[in-house]
């Protein structure tokens, strides 16, 4: 298959590294794999380093910038009709947006969106947080399937209206790690032995419930 990955920005928090894990073991299945990003981050370098096309769009970000922001749609609506891609697989809210409008104006067989988390539970005004809430549903309704990363970021959007059959929860998993011994963790870390040691792999966030 030949498969589009979109995300907005592209430096390397916890939706970065699941674009990058997916279009990595993608390639290693045999797909045709390309990713689309704004900006020159981690992310990019990271692809490139595992001789993975990237193509970035000038300028992209995640605040809305209504006076560039259309030129930046056309670039993206260009590249999807130049890539023609099989599965277009859309990660993030503005990228979300512009991607279901894309894929749906070009004819996508498969548009996949990732649920992240929800910008309409982030503190803002509550103007903001219903118009981030229509744009969300709409996103969900236009994408043939939503994987919400939690079943407390599915339980958010169950309940609304055209969306029950379009909504899969999918967990992250990680490649096999080596950790360091306890030992010298705590002498590393500048703790007591009897200290309580926790690790996490991803961002804890009430966003994400």
């Amino acid at each position: 298959m030949k498969i589009l990955y979109g995300i907005t920005k592209s430096n390397f928090g916890g939706a970065q590294r699941y674009v990058f894990d997916l279009a990595t073991e993608a390639k290693r299945a045999g797909h045709d794999v390309s990713v689309l990003c704004g900006g020159e981050g981690t992310l990019v370098q990271k692809l490139k380093a595992e001789n993975i096309r990237v193509i970035s769009i000038p300028g992209f970000g995640r605040d809305m910038d209504l006076l560039n922001d259309a030129s930046r749609l056309w670039f993206i609506i260009k590249t999807v009709h130049k890539e023609k891609p099989d599965v277009f697989h859309i990660n993030s809210a503005k990228m979300g947006g512009a991607g279901i409008f894309t894929g749906r104006l070009l004819g996508i067989k498969k548009i996949i969106f990732t649920a992240h988390g929800w910008a309409f539970n982030e503190p803002r005004p509550i103007w903001q947080r219903i118009l981030i809430k229509f744009f969300s549903w709409m996103t969900i309704v236009a994408a043939h399937k939503t994987i919400c990363v939690s079943e407390g970021a599915k339980r958010y959007v169950s309940h609304w209206p055209f969306v029950k059959n379009k909504l899969t929860v999918i967990r992250n998993g990680i490649d096999k790690f080596t950790l360091m011994p306890r030992d010298e963790a705590r002498k590393a870390l500048g703790v007591h032995d009897d200290t309580l040691l926790v690790g996490t792999l991803s961002e804890l966030h009430p966003v994400k419930d």
